[in-house]
């Protein structure tokens, strides 16, 4: 039996289109970032914990840590959203490369004589 014969039985067949490296390196790269952030919490929850067993209960301190900690993970889960905001801010912001002039009104320059 010949491969055409063989490849007309079973029907048409689906190709599935390989995985591309960018695709992999995505997958990897959101992988990493869940386990970052996992990390930041954990070292987060660690450095309150050494505060409270450092400054011997002092709720001050312990607040304070807390305050410190919650801001840090904040700050790691956010990122993307933050650097997207600065991003927008610095963007819509005049460039100052160009200048209107209403030629109605008389224009009178700084400096000279009329």
């Amino acid at each position: 039996m010949s491969n055409t014969q063989i490849l007309a039985e079973q029907g048409p067949m689906m190709i599935q289109a390989a995985e591309g490296v960018f695709d992999l390196a995505n997958e990897k790269l959101q992988a990493l970032e869940v386990l970052l952030r996992a990390f930041a919490v954990v070292v987060a929850v660690l450095f309150i914990i050494y505060r409270a067993i450092s400054t011997k209960g002092a709720m001050a301190a312990i607040l304070v840590a807390v305050a410190c900690g919650a801001l840090f993970i904040y700050g790691v889960w956010n990122v993307t959203d933050l650097q997207d905001r600065v991003g927008t801010e610095i963007n819509s912001a005049p460039d100052g490369s160009s200048l209107t002039v209403d030629l109605a009104q008389p224009a009178t320059l700084l400096g000279h004589a009329a």
